[in-house]
């Protein structure tokens, strides 16, 4: 099997990967997947959403676990997207006070990187809460430069879910090594 013909049935494998998970369509016998409705996305007023940190302080060099959650404070049940791959929903974004952004979980080697697009839905039942943490090193840098140890200083993480409102935030200090 040539090299070409390789790459083409790679790519046909990934092209049936990325229909399954965006149209709903089942792999074995490419059938259609039973209907089934899908609960109305949720709306801002039925959810809750919040960010923490496992500590208000930290010194450098220790990693920073975030958390971000969603419970459905309502009384029905409602979809929410996620992201397939990290960064996109929930997203994790890191400032300085000056608003500067110095880490998103989108980034690669703790330098500025793409986030993929690619969302599923998720049920969310009523008094039910769906949570995500990820870390951080305390490490930033600008794209193509060494990444190094951000200064002390108060952060704040924000984190917000596709298409439900506004951010959660909650704001940490990086301490005197």
């Amino acid at each position: 099997m040539g090299r070409t013909w390789r790459v083409r049935l790679i790519s046909a494998g990934v092209a049936a990967l990325a229909l399954f998970f965006s149209a709903g369509i089942a792999l074995a016998g490419a059938l259609p997947m039973a209907a089934k409705s899908a609960p109305p996305q949720c709306g801002h007023g039925q959810v809750r959403i919040t960010a923490d940190t496992d500590h208000g302080a930290y010194p450098p060099g220790h990693l920073v676990t975030m958390t971000s959650s969603i419970k459905n404070v309502s009384h029905s049940s409602c979809t929410i997207f996620l992201g397939a791959g990290p960064g996109s929903s929930p997203s994790f974004t890191v400032t300085n006070t000056g608003r500067t952004v110095v880490w998103d979980r989108c980034w690669v080697n703790d330098q500025p990187g793409a986030c993929a697009t690619v969302l599923m839905s998720h049920t969310l039942r009523p008094g039910h809460r769906y949570q995500q943490t990820a870390t951080w090193d305390q490490r930033s840098g600008a794209d193509g430069q060494t990444p190094h140890q951000v200064p002390q200083g108060q952060y704040m993480l924000s984190t917000y879910y596709q298409d439900i409102g506004g951010p959660a935030s909650a704001t940490f200090d990086i301490l005197v090594g």
